[in-house]
Formats: C-alpha cells, structure tokens, sequence
C-alpha cells in the first residue's frame, strides 16, 4: 500500500473528507478568478458549477464530508494525551478550528436560501450581499480554509517522492489560485457594487409603475414584482445587508417569479454557532477529563536508551510520553502510523503490548521490521519500559526518513557512475590548499548539476572524484538513460570548468568515467550521527574497476553493455570489449567511449 494511504479508517476517512473539500474550495477559487474578467463570465461559469455540485448526490457528499471532517478533528482533539505537537500540527489545528466561525454563516446565508426557497445563485446576486463590511470576513474566511488544507497537504504528500520533485509547482499553484480568486472577487464585487449605483441614479427621478420605490439603501430591495438586470424580483431580499429576510424581506428568485416564503437567516446562523461551540467546549471538557483522570493511573517508567529516563502515568503513546516530557522523537507523519519515523526497538517491556493493528502491520512490513521493532505512536507502555529511537532524533529529510525500508537495508538495481579527475593529485602538488580546495570545488558543483538535473544521488565524494547513482526513485531504465545523458552533459561543461579556470593550472582537467548496473544494497551505515545513506555491493566495485581501465584503455568513458542493454543502446560505433573485473568470476563486457559528448543526444 502506498505510504500516503496507510493509517487507520478513522484517518483515511478524514483524509477523503479532507480531499473532497479541498477540491470544492479550490473551484470555488478558480470561479472567483473569472471575475477578473466579466460579471457575465463569473455567472456562466457558475451555473456550470453548481449543476455539478448541487447535482442531490454530490451535494450530499459534501455536505456528509463537511460533518464528518469537522466530528472525526473534534475527536482527536478530544482523544489527545498532550497539547505540545509540532509547530505545523498545531497551526493547522488552530486554523481548522476557526473554520467554522468564519465560513458557517456564508454557508447559512446561500446554502440554506436556496434549499429553502428552491433558487439559483447567481454570483451577481451574491457579490451584493457580500459586498462591503461582510466582504473582509469572507476574504478572511477563504484564506484560513486555504491555509489549512495548503498544510494539510504540504505534510501529507510531503512523505511522496514525487512531490518532491513537483514541489515548487504545487507552491506557486497554492499562491496563484487563491490570489487570482480572490482578485477576481474583489473586481467582481465592484463592478456590480457600480452597476447597482447607475441603476439607483436612473431611478432616482422617477417611480415605477406598479412599484412602490424606496431607493436603493444598501441591500433592501423594492416591492416590485418586476425584473431587475439581474434577472428580476429583487435581489435576495435581505434586509441590511446580512439581516434576516423576515416577513419584510421576501426572497424573489433570479428568473422574475414570485416572492416566496422566507427564512430566518439569524436564527440559523445562531444555531449552527451554538452547535459548533458546544462540541468544541464538550472535546475540550473530554480532553481536560482524561487529563485529571490520568493523575489517579499508576506511573510507568519509560527508560531511552542514549536519553532520559521519565515517569507518567499510564494512557498516552509513547511517542506523547515524549512529546510530553520533551524528549526528541522523530515522526515525519504526525504520528498517523504511515511513516516508520518514530518506531523503536523494545529492548525489556515488549510483553505488555497488543499485537500491531492493521494499520501498524502494514507500515511494519514495508521496512521489514523485526518482532522487537513499534511504532511509537501506537503503543501504549502500562509497564516499565527500556526503548532504543531507532531514527536519529533530529531533523530529517521525511523522503529519506520514510524510503520504504532503504535505512534497514533494500536491494536494488541501479546505475552507478564513478568519475574521478586525471592527474589531480600531481597536478596540485605545488598549489596552496585553498587552491586545491577552490579548483575541485568548482567542477564538483558543474558536475553535481548535471547529476542532479538528471535526477541522480551523489553518494558520496573521493578526494578528487566522486560516486552517483541513477534510478532509486524513477526505475532501472529510466536511471540507465539518467547516467548516460548525465556523464555527457559532464563532459561538456567541463570545457567551461577549464575556460574559467584556465589561468589556475597550466593543463586542462581531463577525467575519466565509469558506469554499470546491476543490484546494489542501499542502506543506512555508520554509527550514530555519524551513520548515512550509502550503497554497496559488486556493482559498485566493477563501476569503480571500469573508471580506472579509462586511464589504460585511453578513453573518457567505459560503459557496462548490462547499463546499455537496458536502455536498448548499443552503440555500434565504438569499440567493445570483455575485461577482468575483479569479485567477478566472468568478464564484464563493456563499450568504450572516447569521450562522453559522442553519446547520442536523444538517450
């Protein structure tokens, strides 16, 4: 299962109301934009929205998406052992809980008219009644929404690899789309705030037959069963603005037909305020509950190997016991159960735990974790307990943190390059280290772009040479294609390394390159902080092998035919050979490049 769909039902069911909503606010943006264009336009547009989404089904889904989002945040909030959380979960929680203050009566005002009254809204209509004090609460409202789903998703698909690469995409998308929204919102608003003061100096001088006119006062509208511009029998029929429509404010539809009945707005706003209110004040009375009964539980001790030892009493995780007494415990997920961030090896305690849910199991296995290993965000310790945090407590790159078992060990099957510069260490005998220093650094940053711009990992570097691999996230073909077209666009720009450097050595820097493929074991080396990403293997050994024959075989460039034959590249044109490529019992059959530029442009 992907890592953005794991966690429990409770969590995936929030996420898809989460979703849903998300896709609502951000058309209902994008339809807003329009108004930067025309009143006319920003009609159209909605008319076309709204036959999707007051179509019965979709309406109730949204409406059930609504509900169920805001009940299953209350009862987290409800069911948390600590307030203390990550800056981000916070904000988010904060922003969520203003939500409903903010955008509840907008969604009493239209939603509930036009169930009732059976009537089309037409933005033009609308833009009237949102038009001028009420205007700045509906701004502030569309941005808190914004911001909190923008967050929401940030963190969540922050766990995908691919995000990581579409990430400043998304960034400008999550700008423009609210900014252009609420542009076209603000454009809107004036142009029918301007057409309604024409329409009230043309009438100013005249009454209406069949009318009793009584001016244009803001939003009360006039005892005409006559059409306005808008599509006739007044607009909305609010009184002042945003009151109650009463008995005095009857509603007329846009299509000119007769007032109906009409519906106390202010009554229901106060109720769905009185309802929110009461279940925050009910989550939060639950919270506080949990907190004095928790006082009266027997403590555990929880011992950190390499930490602190602490005491509380029995009913949170282990990671809020951490959280709580400020121990630092890594959780990329927000401890969700999709990531593998915060689990810890159980050293003496581990009796005392339930088998792992479905939810844990699933996250568990992709890492292949051994019996003593949990997450943290699942158990809960009613014994003493002695842990090991397996992830290093500090800050992580959540891809990284999260690869799908790379830091325990995975085999794959990769492209390595070995690159290394000719002659370098005769070459600087005689230079000063800041020289040195500054000549390596300069061709390892044109090279580093090269390898990174073909999405490639530099593993590690070798004093004047250095070692990339290809296809960890995109597959072996397409990492095969990456390190060929990489090791061309190196060769060329080195011609642009020895031109801005041309006045530091009295030769050009030559190097030489060396590419295969084939399984490779990634995983996390080293001891403590000092421990990182690297692979090995046979792989590695013979790319390395190949990068030194370039020195004997007088090329730039000797490429593996396994690396070729994945690509279905034979390059005919350049001389093949079987070398002796020591752990190899066989010899490796290679091609031999002069220089990596002859590599066909179109790889």
């Amino acid at each position: 299962m992907s890592i953005l769909l794991r966690g429990n039902a409770y969590q995936r069911l929030r996420l898809f109301c989460g979703l849903v909503l998300f896709t609502f606010v951000s058309t209902h943006f994008i339809n807003h934009a329009f108004g930067l264009w025309s009143v006319e336009l920003l009609d159209l547009t909605q008319s076309y929205r709204i036959a999707v989404t007051r179509w019965p089904p979709i309406a109730l889904l949204l409406g059930f998406c609504l509900l169920t989002h805001i009940l299953l945040a209350l009862g987290k909030l409800a069911r948390r052992a600590t307030l203390r959380m990550p800056f981000w979960e916070g904000f988010q929680l904060i922003m969520g809980l203003s939500i409903p203050v903010l955008i509840f009566p907008h969604i009493v005002d239209q939603r509930l008219l036009s169930l009732v009254l059976d009537s089309p809204t037409r933005y033009s209509s609308a833009l009237k009644i949102l038009w001028g004090e009420k205007s700045l609460l509906q701004t502030l409202g569309l941005i808190v929404v914004w911001i909190h789903a923008c967050v929401g998703l940030h963190f969540w698909l922050r766990m995908s690899k691919w995000y990581q690469k579409s990430f400043q995409l998304m960034f400008a998308l999550a700008l423009i789309i609210p900014l252009s929204g609420l542009a076209g919102f603000m454009v809107g608003g004036r142009q029918v705030m301007e057409t309604a003061e024409q329409e009230k100096a043309q009438s100013s001088g005249y009454e209406t037959s069949g009318s009793e006119s009584t001016g244009y006062d803001g939003y009360e509208t006039s005892q005409s069963t006559g059409g306005d511009d808008y599509g006739g029998g007044g607009d909305y029929g609010y009184e002042s603005g945003y009151g109650s429509t009463g008995s005095g404010g009857a509603y007329g539809n846009d299509y000119g037909s007769p007032a109906k009945p009409s519906v106390d707005l202010d009554y229901w706003r106060i109720v769905s305020m009185i309802v929110f209110y009461s279940l925050l004040l009910l989550s939060l009375a639950y919270f506080f509950w949990r907190q004095v009964l928790r006082r009266y539980r027997d403590p555990v001790k929880v011992s950190y190997v390499a930490g602190p030892e602490v005491v509380h009493p029995q009913g949170p995780t282990l990671l809020e016991i951490s959280r709580i007494h400020r121990v630092p415990h890594t959780s990329v997920c927000g401890g969700r159960a999709r990531c593998s961030t915060c689990r810890v090896r159980v050293l003496s305690g581990k009796e005392q735990f339930l088998p792992p849910t479905a939810a844990e199991a699933r996250t568990l296995k992709s890492i292949n974790a051994p019996a003593d290993v949990r997450l943290a965000c699942q158990i809960r310790p009613r014994d003493p307990l002695s842990v090991v945090r397996i992830v290093n407590p500090t800050e992580v790159n959540p891809v990284s943190a999260v690869s799908e078992g790379d830091a325990r060990g995975v085999e794959q099957n990769l492209a390595v390059m070995f690159l290394d510069v000719r002659g370098f260490t005769q070459m600087s005998a005689d230079k000063l280290p800041y020289d040195v220093v500054f000549i390596l650094n300069r061709f390892f940053e044109a090279a580093g772009v090269a390898i990174t711009r073909e999405n490639g990992w530099i593993d590690k570097y070798l004093g004047d040479g250095l070692m990339a691999v290809f296809g960890r996230t995109d597959g072996p073909e397409d990492g095969c294609a990456q390190a060929l077209r990489a090791a061309r666009d190196i060769d060329i720009v080195l011609d642009e390394v020895n031109a801005s450097i041309e006045s530091e050595i009295a030769d050009p820097l030559r190097i030489g390159i060396g590419l295969h493929f084939g399984p490779l074991v990634v995983g996390e080396l080293g001891y403590r902080n000092t421990a990182s990403l690297t692979v090995i293997g046979r792989t590695v050994n013979a790319a390395a092998r190949l990068e030194a024959l370039t020195k004997e075989k007088k090329c730039q460039c000797i490429i593996s035919t396994a690396l070729l034959d994945e690509v279905s590249l034979p390059l005919d044109g350049h001389e093949r050979q079987a070398v002796a490529v020591r752990g190899l019992e066989e010899p490796l059959e290679v091609v031999l490049v002069n220089r990596a530029r002859d590599l066909p442009r179109d790889i």
